[in-house]
């Protein structure tokens, strides 16, 4: 039936022609962009604490998709039955598992959140906010790169993944000092994730002399979720312990704060990568390079902000 389904959206995407297809592209890829930088400027200018809820939801949702990923080892619609064709565009970002939907999961982590946070003030955003996880979703059968439950389940793990992050907060709002113990058994989990992906034994099913899923890919996959997940995790612990920023600063400051959060985001992904490439492989690249970008944005970029802010402002002794 999935099968059925997936060929009658292929019919649907060859009438209509390779514009359209493209523009799909570019809408379902464009859309988790604008999700990630929407959940950082909520964080940065408009509400810590509900910026920091997405971000964990997504990076705690991110690493529950890629165990079920690594796990269960589903082939793509295309592998499964030759009928499917899929987009030549889409499949630049479909070389590895099918099943659930990264894409899914992160629209969901994302814009699902929004959506939650503004339900009462602000329908209409929440509205977008549910058509754009719509779209996403649809958008990953449309472009024949995933079945209709690899995107109900991420769906279901992306909720799952707001749940548990609004929970793990609440808890911390009730004893700040809680929040040593999430980081603690945040990252055993972790790291228990990237021993899981590293030692498991994956399908070693070949199609014309090549592999079809590579498991270094997979492995290196898994790598950079956990890179994103350890950089929340951390970068939000450094934050409360040793910047507390005022998302209501002065002007000078959160510009300051996007800035240099981006500044040394790019820094940090291309220095911290190549360096942890240069030991440890493409894993480690990908890993060191996410990890300090993340930490950059959530920690380091507002920490310089806010000193850079406060020495400007500092009154000068009369002499």
């Amino acid at each position: 039936m999935d099968i059925d389904y997936l060929l009658a959206f292929q019919g649907v995407r060859e009438a209509l022609g390779p514009v359209t297809e493209e523009f799909v592209v570019l809408l379902s890829t464009g859309l988790l962009a604008v999700a990630f930088a929407a959940a950082l400027l909520i964080y940065w200018l408009v509400d810590k604490r509900q910026g920091i809820y997405l971000l964990f939801s997504y990076s705690a949702g991110s690493l529950v998709n890629q165990t079920i990923k690594n796990s269960a080892c589903v082939y793509r619609p295309w592998i499964r039955d030759a009928r499917i064709t899929p987009s030549a565009s889409a499949m630049a970002s479909a070389s590895d598992y099918s099943f659930p939907s990264g894409h899914t999961q992160t629209a969901v982590s994302v814009f699902g959140g929004i959506a939650w946070l503004r339900r009462h003030e602000r329908a209409a955003v929440s509205v977008v906010c549910v058509v754009a996880c719509v779209v996403v979703a649809l958008s990953r059968n449309y472009l024949g790169v995933h079945t209709p439950q690899d995107v109900l389940v991420a769906a279901v793990v992306g909720i799952a993944g707001l749940w548990v992050a609004d929970r793990t907060l609440s808890w911390v709002d009730e004893k700040p000092s809680r929040d040593v113990a999430v980081l603690v058994c945040g990252l055993a989990i972790g790291i228990a994730f990237v021993l899981y992906i590293s030692l498991k034994s994956y399908p070693m099913d070949y199609a014309s002399g090549e592999l079809l899923v590579d498991p270094a890919k997979m492995t290196v996959s898994g790598y950079r979720v956990f890179g994103v997940y350890g950089g929340c995790l951390v970068g939000w612990f450094a934050e409360r312990r040793l910047v507390r920023f005022d998302v209501h600063a002065s002007r000078r400051e959160r510009i300051l704060r996007i800035v240099l959060s981006a500044v040394l985001a790019g820094i940090g992904y291309l220095v911290v990568g190549a360096a942890c490439g240069a030991v440890a492989g493409t894993a480690g690249e990908k890993f060191g390079g996410v990890f300090a970008a993340v930490l950059a944005a959530v920690w380091l970029g507002p920490w310089a902000a806010q000193r850079m802010a406060s020495g400007r402002n500092a009154v000068t002794p009369a002499r």
